[in-house]
C-alpha cells in the first residue's frame, strides 16, 4: 500500500486529493444496474417517509402566517402549570423569561417576525460565553415558546433573512426557588451561529414531551426579519433493525433521480462551486459520489449530511457502502460544519483504508471491495469514544473530540459527515441510519 499523507489543512482545502494520475471513475449504466439488482432493500417503513421524514402542513398553513394557535402567555402558562400539577397562582415570573411578547409555536407553524425594534433581552450572561458564539449578540431578539405533547423529531427552519441571526433552542422545567415554583429554560438543546445572511436551520431535534423556548437573536444593528417554520415526525423505534430512537433515515427510494441537495434539508453541497451527490437507479435507487473528469478539484462531488449538532448522549450512524476493487472512496465526520472536522477515512484501491487524525495516519483498515458493505459508527459522546465497524468488525476507535486538523480546538461535538471524492473516486451509498441508543 502506498502511504499516504495529508498536507496542510486549511478551511477551504478540505477535500483530500490523493494521486496526481486522472482515469475515468464512471461506470457504464450495466454496472449501475448489477449494484443495483444486488442489492438487499429491507422493508419501506411507512411511518417515516424515507425522502423528508416530516410531518408536512398544508398548504394553506404554508401560505399563512400561523395565528389561530397563538395562546396569550397567560393562558398558556397557565393551562401548563395546571397539567404539572402546579397552581398558577404560587408562580413566580422568573426575569429569563419574556412573557408578554411571546408567541407560541408548534409543529406546522409558518409565520413571519423580525428582531427589528425588539429590545435585547438575552445577553452574555446566558449565550455567548456558554456557546462560544464569535460575535456579540446585543441586538434585538424574539422569543417563542413550542409546547410538544409527544415525542418528535423537530426541524426548524429560518428563511428570508437580510443579516445573519442567531437561534437558540432550549428546554424548560420548574424548580423550587425563593419560596416559589420558576419555570427556567437553561437545558440547551441545540443552537446555530453561522455566518448566512440568508437563513438557518435546526435538524433532526430529537425533543422528548415538555416545554421549549427558541430564541431568535441578532448583533448590534444586525436586526432582520424573517420567515419561521416548524415541522415535525413521529419517533420511529428502529431503523434497518437496530435497536434505539431513530432520528433520521434515508432509503433514497422516494427520491427523483438527480442531485440529492435540493430534494432534502438534510443534505447540502459543501459550497455552490461543488458537484452535488446524485441519486441513481429506478425503482431502488441510491447515492453516487464520483469523480469528474476534466473538473477543477474545488469543485468536484462534495457534500455534506447534517444531523444536528450532539454533544452528550449515545448515537449511532450506518450506511450501506458499495465500492469497486479500482476505485476510492472520500469521507469525514463534521463538528462545525464546514470549519472544524473528526476523522477523515480515505479508502483506496483494493480496500486499502486509513483513518487520518491530526493531519496524519492513524490507522489502517481493510475494507471488503465489489459488495454491499455496512459502514458503522459508534459515537458515544457521554463517554468520549468513537468506533469504526466495517459489516460489524471493529476497525479502531479514537476520543470524540480529537480532530483532523492539527490546529483545531478539539471540539467535543458530532453533526454529520462529509462526502467527497479523489481522482478515481467512485462510490455509492445507501440506507441511511442515525439513531439515539437505548
Amino acid at each position: 500500500m502506498k502511504k499516504l499523507s495529508i498536507p496542510a489543512i486549511a478551511f477551504a482545502a478540505t477535500m483530500l486529493f490523493f494521486a496526481s494520475c486522472q482515469k475515468d471513475a464512471n461506470v457504464s449504466k450495466s454496472e449501475e444496474a448489477q449494484i443495483e439488482q444486488s442489492m438487499v432493500v429491507p422493508e419501506q417503513d411507512n411511518s417515516v417517509d424515507s425522502k423528508n421524514p416530516e410531518e408536512k402542513p398544508s398548504l394553506q398553513t404554508l401560505m399563512q402566517p400561523q395565528k389561530d394557535n397563538l395562546l396569550s402567555p397567560m393562558e398558556n402558562r397557565d393551562a401548563t402549570l395546571k397539567t404539572r400539577g402546579i397552581d398558577p397562582v404560587a408562580f413566580n415570573y422568573p426575569l429569563v423569561l419574556d412573557y408578554f411578547n411571546a408567541y407560541t409555536i408548534g409543529c406546522g407553524t409558518n409565520m413571519n417576525s423580525t428582531t427589528v425594534n425588539r429590545p435585547n433581552k438575552y445577553t452574555d450572561t446566558y449565550f455567548y460565553n456558554k456557546l462560544g458564539f464569535n460575535s456579540n449578540l446585543d441586538g434585538g431578539d424574539r422569543v417563542f415558546y413550542m409546547n410538544l405533547s409527544q415525542e418528535r423529531i423537530v426541524n426548524i427552519y429560518l428563511s428570508n433573512t437580510h443579516k445573519n441571526l442567531a437561534m437558540v433552542l432550549l428546554k424548560g422545567h420548574y424548580v423550587w426557588q425563593n419560596g416559589h415554583i420558576q419555570e427556567r429554560f437553561d437545558e440547551i438543546e441545540a443552537y446555530t451561529t453561522s455566518s448566512s445572511t440568508t437563513g438557518d436551520q435546526l435538524l433532526n431535534n430529537h425533543l422528548t414531551a415538555g416545554r421549549y423556548m427558541l430564541v431568535i437573536d441578532s448583533k448590534p444593528l444586525g436586526e432582520s426579519s424573517f420567515n419561521l417554520r416548524v415541522t415535525c415526525s413521529p419517533i420511529n423505534t428502529s431503523c434497518n433493525n437496530t435497536p434505539g430512537t431513530s432520528i433520521f433515515q434515508d432509503k433514497f427510494d422516494n427520491y427523483n433521480v438527480g442531485f440529492i441537495s435540493p430534494q432534502s434539508a438534510s443534505w447540502n453541497k459543501w459550497n455552490n462551486n461543488t458537484y452535488d451527490g446524485e441519486v441513481v437507479g429506478g425503482a431502488t435507487k441510491i447515492l453516487k459520489v464520483d469523480y469528474k473528469e476534466n473538473v477543477a478539484w474545488t469543485e468536484q462531488a462534495d457534500f455534506i449530511l447534517d444531523l444536528g449538532p450532539r454533544t452528550t448522549g449515545n448515537y449511532q450512524l450506518e450506511f450501506d457502502m458499495w465500492l469497486y476493487s479500482n476505485n476510492t472512496a472520500n469521507f469525514n465526520i463534521q463538528k462545525y460544519i464546514r470549519t472544524e472536522m473528526g476523522s477523515h477515512f480515505y479508502i483506496g484501491k483494493n480496500g486499502q483504508g486509513t483513518i487520518y487524525l491530526k493531519g496524519a495516519a492513524y490507522k489502517n483498515f481493510t475494507f471488503p471491495t465489489n459488495k454491499w458493505a455496512k459502514v458503522r459508527f459508534d459515537v458515544n459522546l457521554s463517554a468520549n469514544v468513537t468506533a469504526l465497524y466495517i459489516d460489524g468488525i471493529y476497525k479502531g476507535s479514537w476520543t470524540c473530540t480529537e480532530s483532523l486538523q492539527t490546529n483545531a480546538p478539539d471540539t467535543k461535538l458530532f453533526r454529520g459527515l462529509n462526502f467527497l471524492t479523489s481522482t478515481d473516486g467512485l462510490y455509492y451509498i445507501n440506507n441511511v441510519c442515525f439513531i439515539k441508543r437505548f
